[in-house]
């Protein structure tokens, strides 16, 4: 009879379980690099709504110090 560690080891083992490991992180990796593209084209998709914002209130009085921050 195996002990809870062998068959822990025997399992660990297996060709397949590695596979699906690696898959595992192969997705996680994946998820994350879409999230940071998704921030990334969204704030590139808000620069001209922020620069014409920041002329306007330029127009009204606001100096470039306060525009940034």
């Amino acid at each position: 009879m195996n002990t809870s560690a062998e068959a822990v080891a025997e399992l660990g083992a297996d060709p397949l379980q590695r596979s699906a490991e690696r898959l595992f992180w192969a997705s996680v990796a994946g998820a994350a690099g879409f999230a940071l593209l998704a921030v990334l084209l969204t704030l590139m998709r808000a620069v001209p709504e922020r620069a014409a914002l920041l002329a306007r209130l330029r127009t009204m009085g606001l100096r470039r110090r306060q525009g940034w921050r």
